[in-house]
């Protein structure tokens, strides 16, 4: 007996060990958005947040000063659903491998990303109300992946095969046929767009860059490939004489 009871603390400590260590794999700004999603959401399933104090509601923002909430509509998915499922999914394997490869040691970029693309969700809210915001980032991040990832082949549901470039209609898709409206994620879509075309393809159009990642944020987040002295941001447009000389650059992977 004191054998099976050995044996059996050894399975379930290795089983945690393992959960600790696929957890801890996960790239930190997705852990962090992973993480809080699934404990607000199923918090609130059972009880242990109030769900209606965690969407967006401009008059209770203003009103009674609950400022939360435009941090929260971004982590409360509504009811535990299938959808619920899909979208975790979602944010574990794109946000992932967004994180993970185009923003491998860029961490500070990322966040803006996800900061930029949050603010013009909040502000899309005047012309459109939304209360749960979570679906339009995800939709942005799934649609900056797709352009990254342009010829990739999918597989989706029923064997449905495509080209990554046509992934997030294809979630808009599937969304409408299952009775839903995919409105947050088609402004999602629309800002993930705003942001590649600022970021991607009118620096390499008109060799100027629109949007920069704010200096605080790599302050904040440094990279950590670089020595510390690096941390300070160069101008592109400023003149050669007063622009740091860099080496060879790290070509990050790319699935």
């Amino acid at each position: 007996v004191s054998t099976q009871s050995t044996g059996r603390k050894q399975v379930v400590s290795q089983r945690m060990t393992d959960l600790s260590q696929w957890w801890n794999d996960i790239p930190p700004v997705t852990r962090t958005f992973f993480g809080l999603s699934l404990a607000v959401t199923i918090g609130a399933r059972f009880g242990l947040v109030d769900g209606f104090q965690m969407i967006l509601s401009w008059p209770m923002v203003f009103n009674n000063f609950q400022v939360w909430r435009v941090a929260t509509c971004f982590v409360f998915w509504g009811r535990l659903s299938f959808q619920f499922l899909i979208d975790m999914l979602f944010v574990f394997r794109y946000s992932g491998s967004l994180e993970s490869t185009i923003y491998e040691g860029r961490r500070a970029d990322y966040v803006f990303f996800l900061a930029f693309t949050a603010s013009f969700l909040l502000g899309a809210t005047a012309l459109v109300p939304m209360a749960i915001l979570g679906p339009g980032l995800l939709a942005s991040l799934v649609y900056l992946w797709s352009r990254k990832n342009p010829d990739m082949v999918m597989s989706f549901m029923f064997g449905l095969r495509f080209k990554a470039i046509y992934l997030p209609w294809v979630l808009c898709g599937f969304k409408v046929l299952r009775g839903g409206t995919p409105i947050a994620e088609l402004i999602g879509i629309v800002v993930g767009h705003l942001y590649y075309f600022l970021v991607d393809l009118y620096p390499l159009q008109s060799g100027r860059q629109l949007l920069k990642t704010p200096q605080f944020l790599y302050n904040i987040f440094p990279s950590p490939y670089a020595p510390a002295a690096q941390q300070q941001r160069v101008d592109p447009d400023a003149p050669a004489g007063r622009r740091h000389q860099w080496g060879q650059g790290h070509r990050l992977h790319q699935d």
